[in-house]
């Protein structure tokens, strides 16, 4: 705000100023006189009334004598007035309000009036009236309001020559707080916004997990692949609000393919319905098709944005007829081979999405899965009638063929309980310790085996749980592995030419079976399993069938374990720094305290902060500070123990819990990490960056508190004693330690 606005304003506020001053001092005036006035007229009529009623009960005649009437009211003492300047006067009435007597005549207007009632014997018999005029208040309240007036032009005066710094500083202060708000509001408001986006992220994960369950649970209860497709095509286009959805299985030696179902039919009409009759028909060619031809040769998903188009299906003008736009065409692959698609139609255009091509490759495995079921099942039945045929002449094979079927319905049950107690599994760990434990049940014959996981690095495989005599390495590179490297099962005595891995012992008994787990396109590990009867070619090709189904189950499994996993470790780390957050604080922290108390021992907690950070960021950019942040976080988690919980708080905030220690402990401790921080070497690029120092405020359970809430305040407390100290130290936190009753409670 300008100076010529200031003043401007502060004449307005004097003048407001002067004039409530110079209105309310008659205002005042007048209503005090005016209240004066009526009480005094109430007074005087009710005195009057009173001895006039006394003078009628004592003699009854003085009725008919008004002058005597009136020497008698003055004969008892009533006075009108004691102030001379006063217009009154005295009316004596009839019961029918006529005049009886006055003493004088009535004043003008304005006036005020009080009516008293005459009695006599208990009957009122007339009734008296004081009439005040109120001329004389308005004319002393006139000279008020003119010395009203007079002392508002001097207020109004005074306050229009004070000076305006004063006002200019204030306005000055005013703006700077206004700022700081401002930016308090939108830092507020960017958090908020990511706090938004990051859970309608993990609403939107959380979804899409319940649709991979859903896809995985429909297509377990599916009896054909039929069933299966149709109910895929159900929750696909639920889940994306594609309007139209089309499945076949092919045959590729075939040069046209038909379509098998039809399920989603978001549009309605007599067009529509003569699109699926044309659909029913039309013959997908194979070799030459632009769409679902195309899908079937590459096995890989095809995403046209404008089927209409010069490069669009050959069904434009069929399209164009219901209104549909985008397409999108699935391959169903079994094993590598493609045996079908998946054919989805929307009514505007769509660019690929890795997500939902993921979430279509699941189901397309899902009904692959179905179909090796049915195969499985129709291969079953044909055993089955073939056995009963020859019965008679081979009743050996037919029991040995019915044992094979039990333990495959068996090895299938096992499976299919194996995979749902991999869904509920809460990590890796515990997957790898349930597989130990159904693979040798499910997998009749295998002596010993070993589930390897990926790392992160991508450069290494590594055990991560094993049943039996293991005769594999515990960790190795992927390229030590043929079936790794040839991305398909592999067997040390497959092929006229055996090839055994590197990763196995050379004197491992029997054969070896190397099954790459494979899911979304990632190679997740490797499972290697073991068996004595390596020469018994039946025994082996079933239980490499076996296998690979179990690998394909596992590679889901442990895909979505992952998944979880990872989703989980995002949720309490801090991306920049890779420190806990603070709602990994808030959890574990009440843990730390209990097993504290219990094991009888102390815990140190601080909070640390970068000094002048907001400095250090206006100076150097923000690049520079996030550099300070991640190089202060790998420091604050070398120095830290892998028991302690080293945590960004917020912002250039950190905390640190160090159980089992106690307060000479922890001031050691600290003295060491603000040496390390004063040393420490901060670049960006190539550009090294200035040094940075850290103040911390130091609280320690039982001894200054018991309570979550109450170390952490306390801790901040001291955090910013240290910083009014001079920063670049420690603090301890400066409350009076509790008593030995509560250092005996929170011991107990």
């Amino acid at each position: 705000m300008d100076s010529a606005r200031a003043r401007k304003l502060l004449v307005w506020a004097a003048a407001l100023v002067a004039a409530v001053i110079g209105a309310s001092l008659p205002a005042l005036y007048f209503y005090q006189g005016l209240s004066s006035e009526r009480s005094a007229s109430a007074a005087t009529a009710h005195a009057l009334g009173v001895s006039i009623t006394r003078l009628i009960s004592r003699s009854p005649e003085i009725w008919r004598f008004q002058e005597s009437l009136l020497l008698e009211v003055f004969a008892s003492g009533a006075q009108l007035s004691d102030q001379p300047q006063r217009e009154e006067a005295i009316r004596i009435l009839g019961p029918d309000d006529s005049l009886i007597l006055a003493t004088s005549d009535i004043p003008a207007e304005p006036r005020i009036s009080r009516r008293v009632p005459l009695s006599d014997s208990g009957l009122i018999v007339g009734s008296l009236e004081h009439v005040v005029s109120l001329k004389p208040l308005l004319k002393r309240t006139l000279l008020v309001a003119l010395a009203g007036m007079l002392l508002a032009a001097l207020v109004y005066g005074v306050l229009r020559s004070l000076p305006l710094r004063a006002v200019n500083s204030a306005l000055a202060e005013l703006q700077s707080e206004v700022r700081r708000a401002e930016a308090a509001l939108a830092e507020k408001a960017a958090v908020e916004q990511e706090l938004r986006e990051n859970e309608a992220a993990l609403l939107k994960q959380a979804r899409y997990e319940r649709l991979l369950e859903a896809l995985a649970s429909a297509s377990n209860a599916a009896r054909t692949p039929d069933d299966a497709m149709s109910s895929c095509l159900r929750l696909i286009c639920e889940f994306t609000g594609w309007s139209i959805g089309h499945a076949a299985l092919v045959d590729l030696d075939a040069e046209f393919a038909h379509t098998r179902v039809n399920f989603w039919h978001r549009p309605a009409g007599d067009a529509y319905d003569n699109f699926i009759e044309k659909n029913n028909r039309h013959r997908h060619d194979i070799a030459n098709g632009r769409f679902v031809g195309k899908v079937l040769r590459t096995c890989a998903p095809v995403w046209l944005a404008e089927l209409t188009g010069k490069h669009g299906s050959t069904r434009a003008a069929d399209f164009a007829m219901i209104g549909v736009h985008a397409g999108m065409a699935f391959p169903i692959v079994r094993g590598h081979q493609p045996i079908g698609f998946f054919e989805f139609y929307s009514e505007r255009a769509l660019d690929p999405d890795p997500e939902v091509t993921a979430l279509v490759e699941r189901a397309s495995a899902y009904v692959g899965g179905v179909a090796d079921r049915v195969e499985a099942a129709e291969q079953i039945r044909r055993l089955n009638t073939d056995l009963e045929r020859r019965v008679a002449e081979r009743t050996e094979q037919s029991e040995r063929a019915s044992a094979l079927l039990n333990a495959r319905g068996r090895d299938a049950e096992l499976l299919g309980e194996m995979t749902g107690v991999l869904q509920i599994a809460e990590n890796l760990e515990e997957a790898g310790m349930l597989v130990a434990r159904y693979l040798p049940v499910a997998l009749q014959g295998t002596e010993r085996g070993s589930l390897y996981l990926m790392r992160a690095s991508r450069d290494n495989l590594e055990r991560l749980s094993s049943w039996g005599d293991t005769d594999g390495a515990a960790s190795f590179p992927p390229v030590h592995c043929w079936g790794m490297r040839r991305g398909q099962p592999h067997g040390s005595q497959d092929g006229e030419v055996p090839l055994t891995c590197k990763h196995i012992q050379e004197d491992a008994r029997g054969g070896t079976l190397c099954l790459p787990l494979v899911a979304q396109g990632e190679s997740l590990g490797m499972l290697q399993i073991g068996y004595q009867d390596a020469g018994d070619p039946e025994r082996r090709k079933d239980r490499i069938s076996s296998a690979k189904q179990v690998a394909e189950q596992l590679s889901l499994a442990l895909a979505n374990v992952r998944l979880r996993d990872s989703l989980r470790e995002q949720s309490i780390r801090d991306t920049l720094t890779g420190l806990h957050n603070r709602r990994y604080l808030e959890e574990s922290l009440n843990r730390e305290l209990a097993r504290c108390a219990r094991d009888k021992q102390p815990l140190a907690l601080f909070m640390v902060d970068v000094d002048h950070f907001k400095r250090y960021n206006d100076s150097h950019g923000h690049d520079a500070g996030d550099a300070v942040l991640r190089e202060l976080g790998r420091e604050l988690r070398e120095s830290a123990r892998v028991s302690d919980i080293v945590c960004r708080y917020g912002g250039e905030e950190f905390t640190v819990v160090l159980p089992n220690t106690d307060e000479e402990e922890a001031s050691v401790w600290s003295e060491r990490l603000l040496q390390k921080v004063r040393s420490m070497e901060v670049r960006l690029g190539s550009r090294a960056l200035p040094a940075v120092t850290i103040s911390m405020g130091l609280a320690v359970y039982p001894q200054h508190s018991t309570d979550v809430k109450e170390l952490l305040s306390a801790a901040d407390t001291a955090l910013y004693e240290a910083k009014h100290a001079g920063r670049d130290r420690v603090k301890v936190v400066n409350f009076p330690a509790v008593d030995a009753s509560s250092l005996k409670a929170a011991f107990a």
